[in-house]
């Protein structure tokens, strides 16, 4: 199983244990339960698109009654916590229609993405399910995404403009690219492209959790890409076992390109079963400085907390930098990525305060 499917799971299986509460057998619908509620949803499958991996995706349902009675919701539910239902009313008369919302929070993931969730009505067995669909993707998107070495240490990957847009990969994990490849045909390597074939060599190295690749594409300026293997697994595993005491829900986030002495935040969900505790962040880099700006209960066990992260460093390099939140003794682990600039220009648009989860 991918990591990070391992990593939204862990939240929903150890949380409830972690707050002290029993989990419950699943309960029987009434004997007299009908099959299928008589409720019409449009669109039938939401469809975004192609999505920035750094911003949250909206979607809008509308449910309507085609029966001949009021139709009474329970509850809206998901399968995980990065897809949350929004209710405006309960009640939906015969013939009405009520907008059903849906933020699906999975910043950081890179491709076809399909989530769910499932509006539970009175006197119905199953639940009205509402399907989310997509794709995350920079302006440059790179495949495969994520990256899976399965312990090869070269391999190839490709980076594509979806705009059309001409572009060079200036650096690949903050060394030069090796092209082996270019579209249109008869580019040269290092001249501007619309699609790029890149060579990663990691001989006699680890994989790194995050592959960063630079480009001088307007809307892409840096782009992370995930790499998934056991390697890496292996790594973050002790951070893992912390999850009964302290988690995370992002296990990284790009703050882009930071300017000299510039600034950018982020926000992340800490989840532990007592927040009253203290809780500290340590970084395990010196060109960067990283401090809880804000912390804000959202629900019990859970609280969205704002980092702030500025550039000390002293010459221009890519940023794979370690954070961890740490509570009662124990560390959950992520990781800030990036570009740091030694120079003064301005970082581009993309890194505003986040919006409220």
């Amino acid at each position: 199983m991918p990591r990070r499917a391992i990593a939204a799971l862990l939240p929903l299986i150890l949380a409830p244990a972690a707050r002290g509460q029993l989990l419950e057998p699943p309960q029987a619908s009434p004997p007299t339960a009908q099959a299928v509620p008589p409720v019409r949803v449009e669109p039938p499958e939401f469809d975004f698109g192609v999505a920035d991996p750094q911003k949250v995706v909206e979607a809008t349902f509308t449910l309507t009654n085609t029966g001949a009675t009021p139709l009474v919701i329970r509850e809206a539910t998901s399968t995980c916590k990065c897809t949350v239902p929004e209710l405006t009313t309960r009640v939906i008369p015969p013939g009405g229609s009520v907008p059903v919302k849906a933020r699906l929070d999975i910043r950081g993931m890179l491709g076809q993405a399909r989530k769910s969730a499932n509006v539970v009505f009175e006197g119905y067995a199953r639940p009205v399910v509402l399907n989310i669909r997509g794709t995350m993707s920079y302006a440059v998107q790179v495949s495969p995404s994520p990256i899976r070495p399965m312990g090869q240490r070269r391999l190839t990957i490709q980076c594509r403009s979806l705009d059309g847009t001409p572009f060079r990969v200036l650096r690949v994990g903050g060394r030069a690219p090796k092209v082996v490849a270019a579209e249109p045909s008869g580019v040269k390597p290092g001249e501007r492209a619309v699609a790029q074939t890149l060579e990663l060599d990691f001989t006699g190295e680890s994989y790194p959790f995050v592959l960063l690749i630079e480009t001088d594409h307007p809307a892409a300026p840096v782009v992370d890409v995930n790499i998934y293997d056991s390697e890496v697994s292996n790594r973050e595993l002790p951070f893992v076992r912390n999850w009964r005491e302290v988690g995370v829900d992002r296990q990284h986030a790009s703050v882009g390109v930071i300017a000299a002495g510039g600034s950018a935040e982020f926000d992340q969900v800490v989840i532990r079963p007592d927040a009253s505790k203290p809780l500290d962040l340590l970084v395990d880099s010196e060109d960067i400085r990283a401090e809880i700006v804000s912390r804000t209960p959202t629900e019990p066990g859970r609280e969205r907390v704002i980092v702030k992260v500025t550039n000390l460093a002293t010459s221009e390099k890519p940023l794979l930098a370690s954070l961890r939140f740490r509570s009662n003794g124990l560390d959950a682990r992520m990781w800030a990525v990036g570009v740091l600039r030694a120079d003064a220009p301005a970082a581009p648009p993309g890194n505003p305060r986040p919006e409220p989860q």
